[in-house]
Formats: C-alpha cells, sequence, structure tokens
C-alpha cells in the first residue's frame, strides 16, 4: 500500500469515527472456527466519504446466533477493515494504520461497515443509510450525504 493511499484511508477512517468514539476496548477475538458461526465470502467495493478513493477487496462476514457479527475486508493477505460487533460493543480496526476504535452501546452510524454490522444484527438502518439488496448476493449500502458506499457480492455457494 502506497503511502499516500494509506494516509488517505486513515485520514477518511478518522474523519467518520473520531467524533464518535473514544479508544477501543479490547474484545476478545472470535472464533470464527466454530461450528455455530455462518460465514459468507465474496467481493467488496468500498468508496470511503471524499477524498478518498474506492478500494475493491475481499470480504468475510460472521454471523453468530448470540448477535456477534465479524467482517474482515481485506487486499489479497493486508487486512483494511475489521468490524467486531457484540450485542453492547463494537470495534472496527484499520490495521494498516494501527488504528482502532470502538466502545460500549450501538456504533455509530458513521461507518458503512459500521451499519452493515447493525444490519446483519436486525437493527434498521440509521437514518441517511440506503440499502438494497439483490437476490444473487449483492448488496449495495450507500449514505448520499457523505458519499460513502459500500457494494457487496457475497457467493452462495460459500454460505
Amino acid at each position: 500500500m502506497s503511502g499516500a493511499f494509506a494516509l488517505q484511508l486513515g485520514l477518511a477512517a478518522a474523519l467518520v469515527l473520531l467524533p464518535a468514539a473514544c479508544r477501543a476496548p479490547q474484545m476478545a477475538g472470535f472464533d470464527v472456527a466454530s461450528p455455530e458461526w455462518r460465514l459468507q465470502a465474496g467481493q467488496a467495493v468500498w468508496q470511503p466519504p471524499a477524498p478518498a478513493p474506492a478500494i475493491a477487496g475481499d470480504v468475510v462476514l460472521g454471523t453468530h446466533p448470540d448477535g456477534h457479527r465479524f467482517i474482515d475486508f481485506s487486499k489479497g493477505s493486508l487486512p483494511i477493515v475489521v468490524v467486531r460487533y457484540s450485542p453492547g460493543a463494537w470495534q472496527l480496526e484499520i490495521p494498516a494504520e494501527g488504528q482502532s476504535f470502538g466502545r460500549r452501546g450501538s456504533p455509530p452510524p458513521r461507518s458503512a461497515w459500521l451499519v452493515l454490522a447493525r444490519h446483519l444484527a436486525g437493527a434498521p438502518l440509521p437514518r441517511g443509510w440506503n440499502l438494497v439488496q439483490g437476490t444473487t448476493g449483492a448488496v449495495r449500502l450507500w449514505e448520499p450525504r457523505a458519499g460513502e458506499q459500500l457494494e457487496l457480492y457475497l457467493d452462495p455457494a460459500c454460505d
């Protein structure tokens, strides 16, 4: 990842999350290999709020019957965004930048990744967010005011 690109990604994340988050509480790693987890894999294109460029990569979504959610968005072997969501707490990490945001309670509606985690847990979409879900595993989530958008293409065979 180039230095300029990493800086743009880090700045976009900070602009989105810092007003609503304190330093992340450390959440225990989720054992998504256990049989209770339902994993879906596919591709994603994330357009962070301007001026950051769009990023395409692989996505893994994990859901657990107890309400825990896990999202991993990566490019090759480089993790870009990792979200851990549990009833009562959330954490968003940007490993390449060494950044981690989170706290107890519901996540703020300022990041497509956190909105997606909330949606996967059955919460309604926050005001201003739109979601269209196709029948072939395609999902589009966007917030027009900030310009953030997330398009997912989930492989039905990985369900």
